[in-house]
């Protein structure tokens, strides 16, 4: 995998089955709970493979982005990244995203590329839900946005955000 650059080899590589992993899946309410522990050494697989993750999401974005400026585009169009969840990578021995609402879960990356200046350029810290890029990218149009719970980032901040987590029923069988 060319963007497998942290680390030797791949998790396939190292690992001597796929059941492996099938244990893993079944048993991550088990490491949750600090009752499991991953084999030596696959820790740092997993966070390898998020790593390169990251780096091909971040090369794809970059070839859209040469693409519309090629093309001669990219000064009217609006640009919108962000990510629907984080995940755990061994904070407090939790992995992935589930039993949890802590920040490496909810907060997520959010970049907007604004060639309109509606939006100030700035980095900021301020608290969003992304249900406000309905009212924002509609706002970014010109065009007016529908009652909502959504906010136009351009116009409005947010004191407190709401997080919701609901246990899979597959894991409250187990």
């Amino acid at each position: 995998n060319q963007y497998r650059e942290f680390g030797e080899g791949s998790i396939f590589d190292v690992r001597e089955t796929i059941q492996y992993q099938k244990e893993l899946t079944r048993d991550r309410p088990l490491l949750a709970a600090g009752k499991k522990r991953f084999d030596h050494g696959y820790e740092e697989d997993i966070k390898d493979l998020y790593r390169g993750a990251i780096r091909q999401t971040d090369e794809s974005i970059c070839t859209i982005v040469e693409l519309l400026a090629r093309e001669g585009h990219l000064e009217d169009t609006v640009i919108v990244v962000f990510g629907d969840h984080g995940d755990h990578l061994g904070e407090e021995n939790l992995w992935g995203h589930q039993f949890t609402v802590a920040d490496e879960v909810i907060r997520v990356p959010l970049l907007i590329r604004d060639p309109s200046d509606h939006l100030a350029s700035s980095r900021c810290e301020d608290v969003v839900q992304l249900h406000d890029l309905y009212c924002t990218v509609l706002s970014m149009l010109d065009e007016s946005c529908p009652a909502s719970h959504s906010y136009d980032l351009s116009r409005a901040k947010r004191d407190t955000a709401f997080a919701y987590y609901s246990i899979p029923e597959s894991y409250l069988k187990r």
